[in-house]
């Protein structure tokens, strides 16, 4: 080779090393500041936590009785325990409810006994007043007897005395009938009195019996056995007091678990009826449950008493249903709120807005910038769809947003 090709070959070895430190050092500023508009499948989602729960349920704490405020708590059913309908799942002392029984079983004891004497001594006094109003008819009829005499046989004097014997024995007859009839039915007015009294002691010997049969807390559907904490928070034990009205536990239809989920306030107007979504557990890693959204809440509440942040209760069904899962546990939900199979997605970062609209630099291949108004769409977090203005694959300079 001759000098002079030499010299060729390295000038040209030059010039190629040249250009292509020249292309990297020009296109170096263009890749790293700069982004494709991608044409692709976009969804906006809405994330919210939640936390299981059955639909079909029943919280139960201590029983209804007469008189009875508060009521000693003698046993519960280990929570998260499997039961089945009619199962007793706690229990409270009954021994109040046992000494009002024995109360009332002694009085009916001596009511009973009060009945029975009273009807002894009706007895012995209807005797009594029949052998007196049959003496006083066996009077009348022997003086009625004396008075039938010829009044020409016997003085006038003696006439007039059998004759007023007679009066007198009918008078007394006439009062005793009325005397006997009178204690027949006093004896029965307080024969019926001591029935009435004696009924509604065993009407309330019974009522106790059924009551202390409801000292046994009874589930009222198969389930799983939930406590429900006190107002403060804590755990119920064993030998507290508890308020009538209150509910310390609750027998859940595994069966029609589903999740509620509490979704922001700010994204109300976007959740609907029907709107895929996907379920995971936080206590069953790597499960994901796909569902719809079944119910949108009407009401808008604070999450919690400890949390004011203002959230809307929404529903949606488990179909795949795992033994591990309990209501109350923690999940996450991911609602689909839309979703574009085909569309043109940037980054938030590429867009310009200015007080004359919205804006992208298009990066022109052979230099220089192409400002252009774009229309967007829906917002996932950096992530904005573009409605118009783009046909995907422009490459698009990085700006803050805002920046004019």
């Amino acid at each position: 080779m001759t000098k002079r090709w030499r010299r060729y070959l390295i000038s040209l070895l030059f010039l190629g090393a040249g250009g292509v430190w020249w292309w990297a050092v020009a296109t170096a500023p263009l890749e790293k500041n700069s982004v494709v508009a991608a044409r692709e499948e976009f969804s906006v989602l809405v994330e919210a936590g939640g936390t299981l729960e059955a639909a079909i349920y029943y919280e139960m704490g201590p029983p209804s009785v007469k008189d009875v405020w508060n009521y000693n708590l003698t046993w519960m059913i280990p929570e998260g325990t499997r039961v089945k309908e009619e199962q007793v799942v706690a229990r409270f002392d009954a021994q109040d409810l046992e000494d009002r029984l024995r109360e009332d079983r002694a009085e009916l004891e001596t009511v009973t006994q009060e009945k029975e004497k009273e009807q002894r001594q009706l007895e012995i006094q209807l005797k009594q007043l029949d052998l007196d109003l049959v003496e006083a008819q066996a009077e009348v009829e022997m003086v009625s007897v004396e008075a039938s005499v010829p009044t020409e046989l016997i003085p006038a004097l003696e006439l007039a005395e059998t004759r007023l014997r007679k009066a007198l024995a009918e008078e007394r007859v006439v009062f005793l009938k009325a005397k006997l009839q009178f204690q027949e039915d006093l004896v029965r007015s307080k024969l019926e009195l001591l029935d009435i009294k004696k009924q509604r002691i065993e009407q309330k010997i019974e009522y106790f019996l059924n009551a202390r049969a409801k000292f046994e807390i009874k589930a009222p559907i198969g389930g799983v056995v939930l406590y429900i904490p006190k107002q403060d928070g804590g755990r119920w034990e064993i030998g507290e007091r508890v308020w009538m009205m209150l509910k310390i536990l609750m027998v859940a239809d595994i069966s029609t678990l589903r999740v509620d989920a509490k979704v922001l306030e700010v994204d109300a107007a976007r959740i609907k009826v029907g709107q895929p979504a996907r379920v995971t557990v936080d206590a069953l890693p790597g499960q994901e449950v796909q569902t719809r959204v079944a119910e949108v809440g009407r009401m808008v509440h604070e999450r919690s008493a400890q949390d004011s942040t203002k959230v809307f209760d929404v529903y949606l069904p488990l179909a795949e249903l795992d033994e591990a899962m309990r209501p109350g546990m923690s999940v996450t939900v991911i609602i689909q709120v839309t979703r574009a199979a085909d569309t043109v997605v940037i980054p938030v970062a590429a867009v310009i807005a200015t007080r004359g609209g919205t804006f992208v630099d298009i990066l022109k291949k052979a230099g220089g910038r192409q400002r252009t108004p774009v229309v967007l769409g829906a917002r996932q977090d950096n992530r904005v769809e573009v409605l118009e203005g783009l046909e995907g694959g422009e490459r698009l300079s990085l700006q803050a947003r805002g920046e004019s």
